[in-house]
């Protein structure tokens, strides 16, 4: 119990100060060593950034942007047993990455039929809803893979790194305008137009991808200690029953 207590702070901290350092390397308020060349800072619909960031429209920063298919096109009909085109629904765009729970796959066949909803590996993808904004890199676990409703797959030109725009949706430049542009009461929702307006604090390539690797390391690091207290918590449930029915008695 100490062990998992003691975990379990650990754990908050790390979060707790990657969510810090987030919000300040991804707003400017934070520059990483030898990317600042001055201390100068401009104002913009965003705020206040840096005097060599830039403010991009997310439409500036494309090659393609695609929702998914609409309803009568993607039907249980399309639906297969065989493992041929994972279908990405809002369930797998998790918060903190892929969620692999809730598996459809639609046929090869079918999937050509609707190839603009096709997704390549390390594409971004971001939900419409539930709540609308969130976004991920489609992962490289299946032999292809295609939107479902209510998704978006955009592919980023060369002024923008992927993994620094993952980031950058979890920051508060970008979730208040999310929050502000979206519709509905009870499931609020985003869409292609609105996403395409979207305004990005955007520094130089070498400093997004900076800011992604140090951002990412922070992840692993918490991914390695959520690993530890999983592991932690099975180890005294599996004592508990040996000690408790008397299967292990202590000396």
């Amino acid at each position: 119990d100490a062990l998992i207590s003691t975990t379990e702070k650990l754990l908050q901290k790390k979060k707790n100060i990657k969510q810090g350092t987030m919000q300040e390397l991804l707003t400017g308020k934070k520059r990483l060593p030898g990317f600042a060349k001055s201390n100068n800072t401009k104002m913009t619909e965003l705020g206040e950034i840096p005097e060599d960031w830039e403010e991009k429209t997310l439409n500036e920063l494309i090659n393609d942007i695609s929702d998914g298919p609409f309803g009568s096109n993607l039907k249980t009909e399309h639906y297969t047993t065989e493992r041929e085109v994972r279908i990405i629904q809002l369930s797998n765009v998790g918060e903190d990455g892929w969620d692999n729970e809730n598996v459809k796959y639609t046929t090869f066949t079918h999937a050509k039929e609707i190839q603009r909803c096709i997704v390549p590996y390390g594409a971004i993808v971001i939900a419409k809803m539930m709540p609308a904004g969130r976004a991920i890199l489609c992962p490289n676990q299946e032999k292809m893979y295609i939107l479902g409703s209510d998704c978006v797959r955009i592919t980023p030109n060369s002024l923008l790194d992927s993994l620094f725009f993952i980031y950058f949706t979890k920051s508060s430049f970008y979730l208040n305008q999310i929050k502000e542009n979206t519709q509905g009461s009870t499931r609020a929702r985003t869409s292609v137009s609105k996403l395409k307006k979207i305004e990005i604090a955007l520094p130089p390539k070498k400093e997004q991808i900076s800011i992604a690797k140090i951002l990412s390391d922070m992840d692993n690091e918490i991914d390695l200690l959520n690993k530890k207290l999983e592991k932690y918590r099975n180890l005294k449930t599996a004592m508990m029953q040996q000690l408790l029915s008397g299967k292990i008695r202590l000396k």
